[in-house]
């Protein structure tokens, strides 16, 4: 009767081998700022208020993590430039080419493979 009976551990490899084939991560995604023009301490302070630069470095991969940053970022980007007297800016994010602002927010992007966020600082406060 032993014989007949398989260890139970074989009913779940299939399973755990899928498991583990589709949850391996996927690459971490380029990402590039540019900003013009640019100061350190304004580079700096864009760069603290990105949540997309702060995904990067703790190497988040999922796709809809980093589309969720990258959209919160358009505001977070603005409002750190309006507090260094900045204003008119215009703020552009790619997604592998794509503006984000033009993805769906419910959308499913399979992966993602490089962020540009680019930024043209408008002008200064008081210099018209």
């Amino acid at each position: 009767m032993k014989d007949r009976l398989a260890p139970p551990w074989t009913a779940i490899r299939l399973p755990l081998l899928l498991f583990f084939f589709f949850s391996v991560p996927s690459a971490a995604f380029e990402l590039s700022l540019r900003i013009d023009p640019a100061t350190p301490d304004l580079k700096r302070s864009l760069a603290n208020a990105s949540l997309v630069l702060t995904a990067k470095r703790e190497g988040v991969t999922n796709p809809q993590d980093i589309l969720a940053a990258v959209q919160a970022d358009y505001g977070r980007l603005v409002s750190a430039l309006y507090e260094h007297g900045y204003y008119g800016p215009v703020v552009s994010i790619l997604v592998d080419g794509r503006e984000a602002s033009a993805i769906p927010p419910l959308s499913h992007p399979t992966g993602v493979s490089r962020v540009d966020v680019i930024v043209s600082t408008g002008t200064v406060r008081g210099k018209l």
